[in-house]
């Protein structure tokens, strides 16, 4: 029988009044194994420079990972590749539902301190030995088989907008920069349908276009992660792969210390929000 582990832990960067709310969220079905893990992308900070204290990144993180996992829960008896479109497709539009009754879409959002709520989103459906697998942007997914050998890695999130950024792009200040990603390069669409930025879950239909998705054959042994981009450095040390392929009675307190040491020794590359649900097969 299949291993199961989650966990949630907070940012540690910033003092504690600066420090933006909890943004990740996860949820993993009661009937089949089916989990979903979503990244709410940061908001700006208000006039006295704090961040929201009530988070609508939050709540578009949950509403996918909550609506993703039941509607995977009604396909799964003739579960197949194909669906996986269709459920993000239905978590996605959830979402945009949401900023839509918050009155937030293209005509009302300026890009910077009202914009869209959105979240990067990673999702597995297991069955019949396969992985079903989903991602996008730098909420992520794993797979690590018996032998400790990574067969699988999503997370990309930046390359097509690398590509695509003009040339004088560092002459631009911040904030420029930053309006100038959301509006011409957030879920952007060439005129052939090609990938001109990234993509996140906003509820736009574009979005779509940017799942990374697939399937994979798993056997006994093998480990399989989801996680938020806080975990993304944790998956290339070895003393983190090696605590699950052991998988101690004690493993939370084991993880925690380990996060607990790395963040202190770089909070910037180790000490972000970061949520994980780890599976052993």
């Amino acid at each position: 029988m299949a291993k199961l582990f989650t966990i949630s832990e907070p940012a540690l960067l910033g003092s504690k009044n600066d420090r933006h709310p909890k943004e990740d969220w996860f949820a993993v079905s009661k009937k089949f194994p089916i989990y979903a893990v979503a990244d709410g992308v940061t908001l700006e900070k208000n006039k006295l420079g704090h961040y929201p204290r009530s988070s609508g990144a939050q709540k578009v993180a949950q509403i996918f990972c909550d609506v993703a996992v039941k509607e995977a829960e009604k396909l799964y008896p003739k579960f197949k590749t194909s669906h996986l479109n269709r459920i993000f497709r239905t978590a996605n539009r959830a979402v945009g539902r949401y900023n839509r009754k918050r009155h937030r879409n293209k005509k009302t959002i300026n890009y910077w301190d009202l914009d869209l709520f959105a979240a990067t989103a990673s999702f597995a459906l297991i069955k019949n030995n396969t992985l079903y697998w989903a991602s996008i942007c730098d909420a992520g997914i794993a797979h690590f088989d018996q032998r400790g050998r990574r067969t699988l890695l999503a997370c990309q999130c930046w390359p097509n907008l690398q590509k695509n950024l003009p040339g004088n792009w560092n002459s631009f200040r911040e904030k420029e920069r930053k309006i100038r990603i959301r509006k011409d390069f957030r879920n952007a669409l060439g005129p052939k349908g090609e990938l001109k930025g990234y993509g996140v879950v906003t509820g736009e239909r574009e979005a779509e276009s940017y799942l990374n998705e697939g399937d994979l054959l798993i056997g006994a042994g093998d480990l399989i992660f989801l996680f938020s981009d806080g975990f993304e450095e944790y998956l290339k040390l070895e003393k983190f792969l090696h605590l699950f392929q052991k998988w101690p009675r004690d493993l939370t307190n084991k993880l925690k210390t380990l996060t607990a040491r790395k963040a202190k020794q770089d909070a910037e590359s180790y000490g972000q929000e970061r949520t994980l649900i780890a599976i052993s097969i």
